[in-house]
């Protein structure tokens, strides 16, 4: 096995590799999955933003008051929570049928699978986007503005990005081959949801905050949510991700390595 693993490594980086240098294709495929979606739509992917503007209205609002909050810092609190936590349970949810659902593409023609991933990056990249204006929004007319410290999600952003996208990899192969875990990964992430401090803030919960401290969808939020509001994610944050990215890319090389020519069965 200790031979076959560099071999199984190698073949999974160039699954990965090849794939990032087809960014043509599916930087256009990802826009183009958002417009099919909302053909003769009038709003069209607005309907993101506009849904997710009210949700942040309503619930801001609602939760302030039972939470005792001041509603301007509660509203700009949850809405970079749960806009953050949207992308990132959107695509781990859509990441389970990455590849099941381009099975007749995946039929026809040799492909390397890490490019479906990309893809689906790509469409909540897009949606990412859009409802990132509810929190613009949100923080200039009731939170606390813009400061030097926002410029810290840029990078946040983008070291989550490259955990998702390692996730995603394992996630998608395990799905196609067992076709119980996207229900077993819904179930899982709307319990994760509210174990995670989006609705509610860590120092809420006193001697339990280890709950939050160890919870790695904690630090995924705090990258991004931490410099919106002004503060500097902790080094704990960078940690655990880091250490995620590490094992989660070796996961994603190794399994598409192994199974990269059985995939194709399994559909």
């Amino acid at each position: 096995m200790s031979e076959k693993l560099p071999n199984l490594l190698r073949w999974g980086f160039e699954d990965i590799t090849h794939s990032v240098r087809t960014r043509d294709m599916w930087l256009y495929l990802g826009r183009q999955d958002i417009k099919m979606k909302y053909r003769r739509s009038v709003l069209g992917p607005w309907w993101y933003t506009l849904s997710t503007g009210i949700l942040v209205l309503t619930l801001g609002l609602l939760w302030s008051q039972v939470f005792n909050q001041p509603t301007g810092y509660y509203m700009s609190y949850f809405a970079a929570g749960i806009v953050t936590w949207t992308f990132i349970s959107g695509f781990i949810t859509e990441s389970a049928t990455s590849i099941t659902q381009f099975e007749g593409f995946i039929k026809q023609q040799h492909t390397h699978f890490f490019q479906f991933v990309l893809r689906i990056y790509i469409r909540h990249l897009l949606i990412l986007a859009h409802n990132f204006l509810v929190v613009a929004i949100v923080f200039l007319f009731a939170g606390p503005g813009v400061s030097f410290e926002a410029l810290a999600a840029i990078p946040g952003l983008a070291i989550l990005s490259l955990l998702m996208l390692m996730i995603g990899a394992p996630v998608a192969i395990f799905c196609t081959r067992f076709r119980d875990m996207p229900q077993i990964i819904n179930n899982l992430l709307q319990v994760i949801f509210y174990l995670t401090p989006i609705i509610w803030e860590a120092k809420q919960i006193g001697r339990f905050q280890f709950v939050s401290d160890w919870n790695p969808f904690h630090a995924m939020v705090s990258i991004i949510r931490k410099p919106l509001l002004g503060e500097l994610p902790a080094a704990w944050d960078f940690l655990m991700i880091f250490i995620l990215i590490a094992i989660s890319t070796l996961a994603t090389a190794g399994l598409l390595g192994k199974y990269r020519r059985r995939i194709a069965y399994w559909l």
